[in-house]
């Protein structure tokens, strides 16, 4: 029996276990990793259900792994005059944490959207769509039963509600990725690139939520790589191919969804093709890497200089332009370039490198066609503060770190 001045706790301890050991209730405390250096079961895995407890002791046993690390419960006394103060304390952070919360997930006002029923929608959609997703991809990923992810398909389709709210969707992005750089909205702006440059070919609507589908859930096998290493940035070129094996992995998983087609998978394990042949996993060129995969590509570099690498839309252009072309579509990517110059024409900006400048994009040239793309004699025409018109080549605006105002 309790003495009255204590009070019941409940302590989380790490303890490391024979596989036959392993209950429901317990937690993984440190992800399992096979010979090879794969993750087999991420640390965090609660084991939920008898089902779980053989799934993952089947795991182990295949891999001749006898002992795990898991977090247990355990119960104890706690004195409750100690605890006053401790608690009066954490009050304090525990508001400060809500507001700092509230202010993230104000998405609205990030994205400056003054119709009160469309700020709501926003607000609600994007952090719940992101847990459901998150959240039913982790299932899929530590082995749950097709049943228990189905309703995925419905969550990322409601997801795409964004489009019909933000028209202007690269502007969107430009906004969005100051307050939010979680692996989700990677994801999620990629798979937003993907479905505007299918609206942009003029797809049908089937087409263009197959690829956003596709898109939303190609890089779930990331989960298999460490949390350090889930951008392709974080890699060194030797072990670049380690990174690509991601893509093996998503395929793997998602052929258990019955929502997923052929085409799509097809397309998942190939969407880090390149037009010359120089991608993986089975260097594919040009026509021959499947569309989907073409247009997700373009759009998962796109977003990695935007996302990753901080960049404005222009210059990740630009960038594209400079260091990619021979791996990207031509088609795809001249019709993304040009409808990037479309959405920033009007925009004020200031620029604060050698030169400081303020001004207002009044358009851009587009180049010499739309088959063979030349950038070489773009130039983007700028009404300067006093109302001057420069024309200044595109390399050259984007050598500055560019803002839009």
């Amino acid at each position: 029996m309790m003495k009255k001045n204590t009070y019941k706790t409940i302590v989380v301890k790490e303890r490391e276990l024979p596989r036959e050991e392993l209950r429901k209730g317990m937690t993984i405390a440190k992800d399992i990793i096979a010979s090879n250096n794969n993750i087999l079961v991420k640390e965090g895995y609660v084991i939920k259900n008898e089902y779980a407890v053989k799934k993952v002791q089947q795991i182990l046993e295949r891999y001749n792994i006898e002992t795990i690390q898991v977090k247990v419960e355990e119960t104890g006394e706690r004195n409750i005059e100690a605890a006053k103060l401790v608690q009066e304390i954490i009050k304090g952070d525990v508001e400060k944490s809500n507001n700092i919360s509230q202010q993230k997930d104000s998405y609205s006002k990030v994205l400056e959207i003054t119709n009160k029923k469309e700020a709501k929608l926003i607000d609600k959609l994007i952090p719940h769509c992101r847990k459901n997703i998150t959240d039913k991809m982790l299932l899929l990923f530590n082995g749950a039963d097709a049943s228990e992810v189905q309703s995925i398909e419905q969550d990322i389709k409601n997801s795409m509600e964004i489009i019909n709210t933000s028209v202007n969707v690269p502007q969107m992005l430009e906004k969005i990725k100051r307050m939010d750089d979680s692996l989700y909205f990677y994801n999620y702006s990629i798979a937003l690139t993907s479905y505007m440059i299918g609206k942009w070919m003029h797809w049908d609507q089937k087409k263009r939520e197959e690829l956003f589908i596709t898109a939303m859930l190609a890089d779930i096998g990331i989960l298999h790589l460490p949390e350090d290493k889930r951008y392709k940035d974080q890699w060194q070129e030797e072990n670049i191919n380690e990174y690509y094996q991601h893509a093996i992995y998503s395929q793997r998983l998602l052929t258990k969804c019955s929502f997923i087609t052929k085409d799509m998978l097809n397309s998942i394990l190939h969407h880090h093709e390149k037009y010359d042949g120089s991608g993986y996993p089975r260097n594919l060129r040009g026509k021959s890497i499947p569309l989907l995969s073409r247009v997700i590509y373009l759009a998962d570099l796109y977003t990695f200089y935007t996302i990753s690498k901080r960049y404005n839309a222009l210059y990740a252009v630009n960038v594209i332009k400079e260091q990619h072309l021979n791996e990207v579509d031509i088609d795809l990517f001249f019709t993304l370039s040009k409808r990037i110059f479309d959405y920033f024409s009007g925009q004020t900006f200031q620029s604060n490198g050698s030169a400081s400048m303020e001004g207002e994009i009044i358009t851009f040239d587009h180049g010499t066609g739309n088959s063979i793309f030349d950038q070489t004699n773009i130039n983007v025409y700028v009404r300067q503060k006093d109302k001057s018109i420069v024309a200044i080549p595109l390399n050259k605006f984007c050598e500055d770190y560019i803002e839009f105002t």
